[in-house]
């Protein structure tokens, strides 16, 4: 079971997005996959706190200010058996040269938070979980939202 947390940007690779009204460069770094848990809580939660491990993406800026937006979680599921009710969810603790930059409490909607220079480097850890209540069956199950920067 795993986390990807970055996939799209995983596939990309480092992303150089300018930003028209700051005249700002913002490139997006992940880091490597993270991992779900196996599931716990009567097999209704698998998380990357709970026997996984964190991922985590890095924010370069030269110039100005940008908007970083971390897309809602969903979940892609393969397995044999059809099924309904996962919930995605995540949290982030992003941090740069000054300190706390943002952070995220467990949310399946989707976030956005500034950087500028005097920030430099944007480092975020990523958790994520994926609850249903009425468990899990068999199959493979990654946790994805796409990270932007603008």
């Amino acid at each position: 079971m795993q986390l990807n947390a970055l996939a799209a940007v995983a596939a990309l690779g480092a992303i150089a997005v300018a930003s028209p009204a700051a005249a700002a460069v913002c490139v997006l770094v992940p880091g490597a996959a993270g991992q779900l848990g196996a599931p716990v809580d009567n097999y209704t939660r698998m998380s990357s706190e709970d026997g996984g491990h964190q991922t985590s993406f890095t924010a370069l800026i030269s110039l100005g200010s940008s908007t970083i937006t971390v897309g809602a979680p969903s979940v892609i599921y393969t397995g044999a058996h059809p099924h309904s009710g996962d919930t995605p969810a995540i949290r982030y603790s992003a941090s740069g040269l000054l300190g706390s930059v943002k952070q995220q409490s467990l949310t399946s909607a989707q976030t956005t938070f500034g950087i500028n220079t005097l920030d430099g480097t944007v480092t975020a850890i990523v958790d994520g979980q994926i609850t249903n209540s009425s468990g899990f069956p068999q199959g493979d199950y990654t946790l994805r939202t796409v990270v932007t920067c603008s």
